[in-house]
């Protein structure tokens, strides 16, 4: 904590809160991101007083590839309006889970299958295959 004004809890949910110690103009503050890449997130609302529950959103989902980068690190400002010495900052670590984000293949365009009219029934017509790169 760069000072003893504000104080920013962190918490393992989405919601996190900002106290701020001062009455008056000296309690409204400002939050903003810090070193978020190409803006992939947003924090709302970005002003408070007093004490402000706010909510980190994903904006840009762009830089959200597992195959890139499997976590994106930033920090969350919080900044006294009336006297911008006044802040304290938090580290945010954003792990990305891999999800499958390729389309599924077949083994062939097109599959023929020739069969008698008298099949009887749970005959295997045939076996089709796929995958996924």
């Amino acid at each position: 904590m760069e000072n003893e004004s504000f104080q920013i809890f962190e918490s393992c949910h989405e919601v996190v809160f900002v106290l701020c110690y001062f009455q008056g103009k000296l309690g409204v503050f400002s939050l903003e991101l810090i070193n978020n890449p190409n803006g992939t997130f947003e924090i709302m609302p970005g002003v408070g007083q007093q004490k402000v529950m706010f909510v980190i959103h994903v904006r840009n989902s762009e830089l959200l590839d597992y195959e890139s980068r499997r976590s994106i690190s930033f920090k969350i400002l919080a900044k006294e309006v009336a006297n911008s010495s006044l802040s304290d900052t938090a580290d945010v670590l954003v792990y990305i889970d891999d999800v499958n984000d390729n389309v599924p293949q077949f083994a062939q365009a097109e599959y023929r299958v020739t069969l008698p009219e008298n099949v009887t029934a749970g005959t295997t017509v045939t076996q089709v295959s796929r995958t996924i790169k």
